[in-house]
């Protein structure tokens, strides 16, 4: 009997040393795809060639983002940081990250983070609004641009 309990303490000391070296992925790590978009505090529509927008954060501190947008005059779905056309039907989309080897994020504390797209580039403030949104504003011009992403449940 001595064995068998000695067995137990030693089997869980070893289970929980090995959870206590993992630190916790942070929330805003995983993929977020575009869900709405708001100039100055009015909800604009979204297109399904826009939805297509995502941007994918790593753990290690870096992002990748893509944008897209239809153009009536090539009647086509692109990127706007890529040459990549997309064509959109309903079962069948094609999307393609950008490579942006400099954007950095960072965890500012209380659902807040900041975004930056190159070490002197422009710097996006990004609230993480719930466990599965976040949203990012910014001013152009006399302008409030707000868009509001959603992750991409992991499979």
């Amino acid at each position: 009997m001595k064995k068998i309990a000695f067995f137990l303490i030693v089997i869980t000391m070893i289970s929980c040393d090995s959870d206590d070296d993992s630190a916790p992925t942070d929330p805003l790590v995983g993929v977020w795809d575009l869900n709405r978009s708001f100039v100055n505090d009015e909800e604009q529509i979204v297109s399904d060639c826009e939805r297509l927008s995502l941007i994918q954060v790593f753990e290690n501190g870096f992002y990748d983002r893509d944008d897209y947008n239809y153009d009536d005059i090539t009647d086509s779905c692109s990127s706007f940081h890529s040459d990549d056309a997309v064509q959109v039907t309903p079962n069948s989309v094609t999307r393609v990250l950008t490579d942006y080897p400099n954007a950095a994020w960072e965890n500012q504390g209380d659902g807040n983070y900041k975004f930056t797209l190159e070490e002197s580039g422009p710097v996006k403030d990004v609230t993480l609004d719930t466990s599965n949104t976040f949203s990012f504003t910014e001013v152009i011009g006399d302008s409030i641009y707000k868009r509001v992403y959603i992750k991409v449940p992991s499979i």
